[in-house]
């Protein structure tokens, strides 16, 4: 998808080559493919200038130009040393309106779930302490594959997506694969049994759970201390229908979000702010990361 639809490409072998290169050269296929996304928005939006980019231009579907530079992005030649930064980075040496295209959150750009469709996956990228990544909840799986949140919605499952942050957080620390995590099914009982027989030392389904929420809110202190940026969504998800024929699709409500960010934090034991208030911090004994 990254280097095919979201670039106007159709070209298989284009697609197909452009997968090979970034993983031959160490690159991350969903952002490279966004990136080049995000350049043919502005090209095509007259934001972005041939002179900006050494002469060379980008238009939708052109995946010859997109092959080009992939090998220049990862050796940081020519107009590859400022692209290897990411399509946020790119914006912002652009400048102009480009930072307001770019779909991320806390600059790390989003992959393949769109929040206009899937309202809680949307919102699990948001408070993901890493940005925009669908694998740091996996919350995806329970909206999009199961159908979980279809009869209730959201707002009836923030403890789902609470659960989920912490079971891959603990998963992520054991050093899993989550693919095989949820393809094996190894639910917190299952965790336990196995970091148990490991270890040598007993771990109960409560003392991993409890694990999982000490970390997130150990990496929510670490952020708040590094002033990352807020939860919010791009200003677009707000202000942009989908338009695509499909089924929904509409522009996500401010109230809506708003009230579901507040619940999340209320669920979470963190003020308005979402910072975790002190009785929080104290239940989870990191009172020296408080701050």
């Amino acid at each position: 998808m990254a280097f095919g639809s979201n670039c106007g490409n159709g070209n298989i072998e284009s697609i197909l080559m452009c997968n090979y290169l970034c993983n031959d050269l160490g690159l991350d296929t969903i952002t490279c493919g966004n990136l080049f996304a995000l350049v043919m928005d502005l090209f095509d939006l007259g934001i972005a200038k041939q002179e900006q980019f050494e002469g060379t231009s980008l238009s939708w579907g052109d995946h010859a130009t997109i092959v080009s530079l992939i090998p220049k992005i990862a050796r940081r030649q020519g107009i590859g040393d400022w692209l290897a930064e990411g399509p946020l980075a790119v914006a912002k040496r652009i400048g102009g309106a480009a930072p307001s295209r770019v779909i991320h959150s806390k600059g790390q750009d989003f992959s393949g779930y769109e929040p206009r469709r899937a309202f809680g996956t949307g919102l699990s990228l948001i408070t993901s302490n890493r940005g925009g990544d669908h694998l740091r909840a996996t919350f995806y799986v329970n909206e999009v594959f199961k159908g979980e949140l279809e009869k209730d919605g959201f707002e009836a499952n923030v403890d789902l997506l609470l659960e989920k942050e912490h079971l891959m957080t603990v998963v992520d620390s054991l050093g899993m694969c989550k693919f095989g995590q949820r393809n094996g099914d190894f639910s917190w009982p299952v965790l336990a049994e196995l970091l148990s027989a490991v270890t040598g030392s007993p771990f109960t389904e409560g003392k991993l759970k409890k694990a999982g929420e000490r970390i997130w809110n150990l990496e929510r202190l670490y952020n708040l201390r590094e002033g990352v940026e807020e939860d919010v969504l791009p200003q677009r998800f707000f202000e942009e229908d989908m338009a695509d024929g499909g089924k929904g699709g509409e522009k996500v409500s401010r109230e809506r979000f708003s009230k579901a960010i507040s619940l999340y934090y209320k669920q979470r034991g963190w003020n308005d702010q979402g910072v975790p208030t002190a009785e929080k911090v104290k239940e989870l004994g990191l009172e020296k990361f408080s701050v």
